[in-house]
Parts: C-alpha cells; sequence; structure tokens
C-alpha cells in the first residue's frame, strides 16, 4: 500500500518483526516513506536539519485504518539523506520514489537485520542514480563573462 502527499510518498510493507528487534507497540508494517525536507532547526534533536530530499525506514503498527508509531521508533527507525537541494521539484521526488520501488524488498529485508551500512550503500546508489545531470553548458555571454574575470584577474597578478 501507498499513499502520497504533495512532498511525501509512503509504502507501507506488512512484515513480520523479530522479537530480537525489541518492538513494543505491536508493530507489524515496514513504513518506507520519500520526502521532501524544508530543512531548518531541528527542536527534536537540537540540531540543523539541510533541505533536501530524504528517505526513511521506521516500523509502524496499522490495525482499523489507523497507523500508530512510537517517537524515536525504540531505536530502530533511520532517516537517510539523499540529495540536498535549494527548492522542492515534484519531478525530482517521483524519479526518487521510482528508483527506490524496486529496491523496496531489499530495503525492508536489510532494516529488520539491523544492517544500515547496506541500507546506506543503497541509498548512496539512488542519490547517485537520481542526482547525476549532465554538465550544463555555459551560454555564450557567461563565457565571455568567464573569460574577461580570468584575463583581468591575470593581468593584475
Amino acid at each position: 500500500m501507498s499513499t502520497q502527499n504533495k512532498r511525501s510518498i509512503e509504502h507501507y510493507v506488512p512484515t513480520t518483526f523479530p522479537e530480537s528487534l525489541g518492538l513494543t507497540n505491536g508493530e507489524n508494517t515496514m513504513n518506507v516513506t520519500v520526502s521532501y525536507n524544508e530543512g531548518g532547526a531541528n527542536y527534536f534533536s537540537g540540531g540543523y536539519t539541510p533541505r533536501s530530499y530524504q528517505v526513511s525506514v521506521s516500523a509502524v503498527k496499522v490495525a482499523d485504518g489507523c497507523t500508530s508509531f512510537v517517537i524515536g521508533g525504540n531505536g530502530f527507525g533511520r532517516r537517510y539523506t539523499l540529495l540536498p537541494t535549494t527548492r522542492f521539484n515534484a519531478k525530482v521526488l517521483a524519479a526518487i520514489n521510482a528508483a527506490i520501488l524496486p529496491k523496496l524488498t531489499g530495503i525492508v529485508a536489510l532494516a529488520l537485520v539491523a544492517d544500515y551500512a547496506a541500507l546506506a550503500a543503497i541509498f548512496t546508489g539512488v542519490a547517485a542514480e537520481v542526482g547525476a545531470k549532465p554538465a550544463q553548458k555555459r551560454t555564450t555571454a557567461a563565457a565571455a563573462c568567464h573569460d574577461e574575470t580570468a584575463h583581468l584577474r591575470a593581468s593584475q597578478a
């Protein structure tokens, strides 16, 4: 099951969690969310969150049409920053989601065994896949401006 709003896409994967994870809320589903974060001060952690596209993996309980979770996730949930950005772009969010979908089963399996290094490697690959953009050619005016600036610096040296 998946849900979507303007700035996030959530995927719910029914899962049986091993008791060794120590989850106590009756979690029965893995939630993988691809989202855009506007960034800023994070009052929960006391840090600063960069403006970026992120993927989070957490355990939730889905019952009777309601979703519940434990804040902090009993240390289980993880959030990964994929791409820093300056503004939201729905096409980039969709591209990240499209890159995550074929890997969803593997992401859930790695989260269940707490192999966070392997999860980070998957998300690094997704970021490289989606974030790789061809080098932009400079316009003639911009190139001329750059060349003139270089010429002025060379003559002042």
